[in-house]
């Protein structure tokens, strides 16, 4: 879904792990805009982001008994971060 965005241009001004929503589908969803905005796409801009979301699960993690976060997970959104494909 990131990726996605990433790809389109979408920039997520507070892209954190309180602003995405699984439903009991596993259906994802990426929550307050308000402050989102369509941008050139950028390696840069797009790797803060995604830094800027690290930094909230491993947030969650430290403070959180039933946060379950680990690197393992994180290199596994790498990894289809990287993967997808998109024309």
């Amino acid at each position: 879904m990131i990726r996605c965005f990433h790809h389109h241009g979408v920039w997520h001004a507070d892209l954190n792990a309180n602003n995405i929503l699984i439903d009991t589908e596993t259906r994802l969803y990426l929550i307050d805009f308000d402050r989102g905005r369509l941008r050139q796409p950028s390696r840069q801009w797009q790797q803060a982001n995604l830094d800027r979301l690290k930094r909230s699960l491993l947030k969650l993690q430290s403070h959180a008994e039933s946060f379950y976060f680990a690197e393992s997970d994180w290199q596994t959104l790498l990894a289809g971060y990287t993967s997808l494909v998109l024309d």
